[in-house]
C-alpha cells in the first residue's frame, strides 16, 4: 500500500474489532502506513495497548448489539 493507492491518509478510518485477529492485523498494516486510525474493542487485551502506543485511537464498544452502537456514537 502506497500514498498513491491509499489517496485518504488524512481521513481516519474507523476499524471495528481489532483486538485480534483479522481487525488486529490490517489495524497494524494501516498504523504501518502512517494511516490516521480509530479502532473499536470489546476486551482490554496486550494489542490494544500496542495499538494505542503507535498512535491508534482506541474506544471500547460493543458494536453487536443497537444499544452498544448508540452508546459509541451518541
Amino acid at each position: 500500500m502506497t500514498t498513491e493507492t491509499f489517496p485518504l491518509l488524512n481521513d481516519a478510518i474507523l476499524l471495528t474489532g481489532a483486538g485480534q485477529r483479522l481487525g488486529l492485523y490490517h489495524a497494524e498494516r494501516l498504523l504501518d502506513e502512517g494511516v490516521p486510525l480509530i479502532v473499536t474493542y470489546c476486551t482490554e487485551r496486550p494489542s490494544i495497548e500496542r495499538l494505542r502506543e503507535r498512535g491508534a485511537r482506541a474506544i471500547l464498544a460493543d458494536l453487536s448489539t443497537p444499544e452498544g452502537i448508540e452508546a459509541c456514537i451518541g
